[in-house]
């Protein structure tokens, strides 16, 4: 917009038609008194003002910038090319053009803001950015970049500038990738060290990509440099760290093994490849689980998956095939490995042979069921008598009967109706006497532990019956304190009856001094607050003192005056077999109560 202006007043004597354009008022507008200083921005107003008054006195032409406010409000830069018209030597007239450079204002506001933030971003990535003149063999570098480098702010580089920067075993692979960039158009993607001026080093990662001429000469090449010295270092601690739980998993006198987040195996120390005898490489991944006893697969893979999906520890056993084909018990442990800050990283493992301990242990079991048949054969020795006498009635009237039954068939005519009732009597007392029979062949018979579910009211009603003709040699009155509903235990029938058979005798031996009036024992069966079957056996006896509770379940401590009684060791291993336990308290008033407690057979399948 070309304009005039008297150089006293800096009213405008004329202004060009754009001015409507320029900043939205009537050209007529633009003629009033102050015009043009009353729209000045106020933050640039002093400076135009001082720029004008001094200028035009002392220069014939001059160009300046500032800011002005347009009819909506918004802010105009003005770029103002400005003559002073000269009469007898004196400023007369100021001549003048003004051009809208807003739209430049704001592009170079945004490319200052852009390289700024760049900048920022730059240095906050601890990234320095570098441009290599290839012609004129000269290295720009941002403030990041020489701080990297170690190179003051005014040193002028060069490319060999740069490479004598470089630790002398880094330089001649440096030039190399270079020059291959050169030549092939490739990207140039180098680590090198730089050596500092005191002597410390700092490593480096730079990757730059090459700019050719259209007749293919290299004109530049540009890229970026990152400091990796604090990785590199990290790099170093870990890769020691590694080496030395290598050393130390080597070493071990235990079989280790880890596995990642995809539960599949990434480290075997030495001590396992020597079991299996296979290679590294055979046994990562999945390839361990080959050596697993097929009856045993199933089971460990269930173990293991289940585990790892919950995050939590796990101990299991199971057959492991030795490098000599044969298979081995393992007891195999396993925890989750977690990040400093918190994350799942996968899991760790050791695992130890214990053959010679599963051997041991499946003797020891072999000598506990022998010592239980040989206590169950005492004790069946102390009901000999009541026994017997069980035994006798039913023989008894089976004799009586047939002697009768002879009798009525000699008669003329035969009785042959009550010859019938007889023979039903006779089937009654044989039965009878059979029952009794088994029982005891129950008891008698030695056999492997088997584990079903099973009525524990069941159990204790067959003892109770087994045990009724010697509670009446001993005037003793068997309580029953249970009704049905009570849900299946899981155990071994004969083993769990043979407990409380000798609960049961050791009530009847402690009440044996008392008035026949008061011998009663009750037998008392429930679920418990922990969801396992409780099972008592209360006695109103003498009680047992203080200083023998704690001894009374020692082996070879005998609870009887003649030696016998020993039975009280051989149930508590019992109970516990059957993952329950076994104890005593005296009574308040008299006599003591022993309790053990067995799982149902829901709790054992959870």
């Amino acid at each position: 917009m070309p304009w005039r202006a008297d150089v006293e007043t800096w009213f405008f004597t004329y202004v060009g038609p754009q001015a409507v354009k320029l900043l939205g008022y009537p050209v007529e507008q633009w003629y009033e008194k102050d015009f043009w200083i009353s729209h000045l921005h106020p933050d640039d107003k002093e400076f135009a003002l001082n720029t004008c008054l001094t200028l035009s006195k002392s220069a014939g032409s001059f160009e300046f910038e500032y800011r002005m406010i347009d009819l909506s409000g918004k802010t105009v830069w003005v770029h103002d090319i400005v003559k002073c018209e000269q009469q007898d030597g004196k400023p007369a007239e100021l001549r003048g053009f003004m051009i809208d450079i807003s739209e430049r204002k704001q592009n170079e506001a945004a490319l200052r803001e852009s390289e700024e933030r760049m900048t920022l971003a730059m240095s906050a990535a601890n990234l320095g950015l570098w441009t290599w003149d290839v012609v004129r063999d000269e290295v720009w570098v941002t403030p990041e970049g020489r701080r990297f480098f170690g190179w003051e702010k005014s040193a002028v580089i060069n490319f060999e500038r740069f490479i004598e920067t470089l630790h002398p075993d880094d330089r001649e692979a440096t030039r190399r990738a270079i020059s291959r960039s050169l030549d092939r158009g490739d990207d140039y993607t180098v680590e090198y060290r730089v050596v500092s001026r005191d002597g410390g080093i700092r490593w480096i990662a730079t990757r730059g990509r090459v700019e050719f001429s259209e007749d293919r000469r290299p004109l530049r090449m540009l890229g970026v440099a990152v400091d990796m010295t604090a990785r590199k270092h990290s790099e170093e601690v870990l890769r020691e760290s590694e080496e030395r739980f290598r050393t130390m998993a080597d070493t071990a006198p235990v079989m280790i093994w880890m596995a990642g987040v995809n539960k599949l195996c990434t480290f075997f120390n030495k001590g396992w490849l020597d079991f299996t005898g296979r290679t590294l490489d055979q046994e990562l991944g999945n390839g361990w689980a080959e050596g697993v006893h097929r009856e045993d697969f199933d089971r460990c893979l269930e173990m293991y998956a289940n585990s790892f999906d919950a995050r939590r520890e796990f101990t299991m056993e199971y057959r492991l095939r030795r490098h000599d084909g044969e298979y081995r018990w393992v007891l195999d442990n396993g925890v989750p490995r977690l990040g400093p800050d918190g994350t799942f990283l996968g899991y760790i493992g050791t695992a130890i042979d214990i053959t010679r301990r599963k051997d041991a242990e499946a003797e020891l079991q072999r000598n506990r069921q022998e010592l239980a048949h040989v206590t169950r054969i005492s004790t069946m020795g102390e009901l000999a008598a009541s026994l017997a006498h069980e035994l006798n009635q039913p023989l008894t009237a089976i004799l009586s009967n047939a002697q009768a039954a002879q009798r009525f068939l000699a008669a003329k005519p035969s009785d042959l109706q009550e010859v019938h009732e007889i023979l039903k009597d006779i089937v009654q007392d044989n039965s009878r006497a059979g029952e009794v029979i088994q029982r005891m062949r129950v008891l008698v018979k030695k056999g492997e532990l088997a584990f079903v579910p099973l009525d524990i009211g069941s159990v204790i009603r067959d003892v109770v019956a087994l045990v009724r003709s010697d509670a009446i040699l001993h005037s003793v009155r068997v309580v029953l304190e249970f009704n049905g509903g009570l849900p299946l235990a899981r155990g071994d029938r004969v083993q769990l009856q043979q407990v409380v058979l000798n609960l049961l005798l050791n009530a009847f031996d402690a009440m044996k001094d008392l008035p026949a009036s008061e011998r009663e024992v009750s037998l008392r069966a429930e679920l418990d607050s922990a969801g396992m079957l409780a099972v008592s056996v209360r006695d109103r006896g003498i009680g047992i003192s203080g200083a023998k509770v704690d001894k009374i379940f020692e082996p070879f401590y005998t609870t009887k005056r003649d030696g016998l009684g020993m039975g009280l060791s051989i149930s508590r291993s019992i109970i516990e077999a059957h993952g329950g336990q076994l104890w005593v308290e005296n009574n308040q008033e008299r006599g003591t109560t022993f309790h053990f407690t067995i799982p149902t057979e829901a709790k054992v399948e959870r």
